[in-house]
């Protein structure tokens, strides 16, 4: 599967509303990824896409750069779209 070809603000809402959560830990991130027959590899990737396109956040300045995050780390869901989006 090319993750590039994946929509992250729609696996984002999706999720939000399916577990009707907004904030959760990247652990619990990895174990709805697997649900959902994601590999291990492609749910990073699709977590750091997902970060990059600021569909979530974390809650803490630190860059996620070579080393993946912990999986004790907070990450919060993306809620609105923002008024250019809409367009």
């Amino acid at each position: 599967m090319n993750i590039e070809q994946i929509d992250t603000l729609e696996l984002v809402r999706s999720i939000r509303l399916n577990y009707e959560r907004d904030v959760m830990t990247v652990k619990e991130l990895m174990e709805i990824m697997c649900k959902c027959e994601f590999s291990k590899v492609e749910a990073r990737r699709i977590i750091r896409k997902a970060f990059k396109d600021r569909n979530i956040g974390r809650v803490s300045y630190r860059q996620i750069r070579r080393n993946f995050i912990g999986g004790s780390s907070l990450i919060v869901l993306r809620q609105k779209v923002e008024e250019k989006e809409i367009i």
